[in-house]
C-alpha cells in the first residue's frame, strides 16, 4: 500500500517506504527430499533459471551437506505484475528447506538470507502486514488496515521491467507517515501514493483510466501494486467487475 522511492544507497539499491499487506491469492509449492534435485512447474510458466533455483544454488553453496530435493510449483500469481509472487515462492522455499533439511536457521539468519535473495523476500519470513523501510529489510508489524474489506486485483497482462522502472522514477525525499494514516481510511486516497505510477501511467495511459474507473465504482482506495503493472482497489463491498477487459487476470477476495 503506497510506495515511496527515497534516496539511492551506496550498494546500488534504493531506500523505500511502503506498507505491504498479504492478500489471499497463492501459488502452491511442494518440496520433498529426493535422490537428485528436480524442479517441476505447472500453471503459469516460469523461466528455467528462476528465483527458486537461485535460492537453491545459494543454499547448496553455503551448506555443503544439504540433501537434494524435488520441487513442484503450481504458479497462479502472474509474474512481472508487482505482486511479489516470485519473492514469496523463494522465501517459503527457504523456510521449507530449513525445516526439511534441519538447517536450524534462526529467525535472524533466515532474514539475512532472504535479504540476499531479494529485497522483497524478508517480508515473507513472517508474512504479516508491515511498514517496510530500508531496501525492504526493516519491518514494523501493523494491524491489517484492509480487514473486513474487499480487494479487487487486476493484472492487465503487461510486464513492467522493475530495473527499468527504477531508472525513471523520481526520488521522493519524504516517507509516508503510515503510523498516523493507516487507521483512517478517509486519508488513504489523498495521503498514500505510489511513486511508480507517474512513469507507468505515462507508458500505459489506459492503466490510469482503469484506476479512475475503480474509484468511480466505489473504491475507497485504488493504486498500482509495487512497480506494476497490476492495480488493486479496496472497497466496503464487492466492486462490479463486468466492465473490466475479459483478457485481464481479475481476482476479488474478502480480506476477513
Amino acid at each position: 500500500m503506497g510506495l515511496s522511492v527515497l534516496d539511492k544507497r551506496p550498494d546500488g539499491f534504493h531506500n523505500l517506504s511502503t506498507c505491504i499487506i498479504p492478500i489471499p491469492i497463492y501459488d502452491i509449492l511442494e518440496v520433498t527430499l529426493s535422490e537428485t534435485f528436480r524442479f517441476v512447474n505447472y500453471g503459469l510458466k516460469v523461466p528455467g533459471i528462476n528465483i527458486i533455483n537461485k535460492t537453491w544454488k545459494y543454499l547448496t553453496g553455503v551448506f555443503d551437506k544439504i540433501a537434494p530435493v524435488s520441487i513442484c510449483l503450481y504458479k497462479n500469481i502472474p509474474m512481472g505484475a508487482g505482486l511479489g509472487g516470485g519473492s514469496s515462492d523463494a522465501t517459503f522455499f527457504l523456510k521449507m528447506i530449513n525445516d526439511i533439511c534441519k538447517l536450524s536457521l534462526s529467525h535472524i539468519e533466515l532474514m539475512e538470507i532472504a535479504n540476499l535473495i531479494g529485497s522483497d523476500c524478508p517480508f515473507f519470513i513472517e508474512n504479516t502486514p508491515s511498514i517496510v523501510t530500508g531496501k525492504g529489510d526493516k519491518l514494523l508489524k501493523v494491524a491489517n488496515p484492509f480487514a473486513g474489506k474487499y480487494i479487487t486485483l487486476i493484472y492487465p497482462q503487461i510486464n513492467i521491467n522493475t530495473r527499468n522502472a527504477f531508472s525513471f522514477v523520481k526520488h521522493n525525499f519524504s516517507a509516508t507517515d503510515y503510523s498516523n494514516i493507516l487507521a483512517n481510511e478517509l486519508l488513504w486516497k489523498n495521503h498514500i501514493s505510489n511513486d511508480f505510477e507517474e512513469f507507468v501511467f505515462c507508458e500505459h495511459p489506459h492503466l490510469l483510466d482503469l484506476k479512475n474507473k475503480l474509484y468511480q465504482n466505489n473504491a475507497l482506495y485504488a493504486s498500482l501494486t509495487g512497480s506494476g503493472s497490476s492495480l488493486y482497489a479496496i472497497s466496503e463491498k464487492e466492486i462490479d467487475i463486468s466492465w473490466i477487459n475479459k483478457a485481464y487476470f481479475v481476482q476479488q477476495r474478502y480480506m476477513g
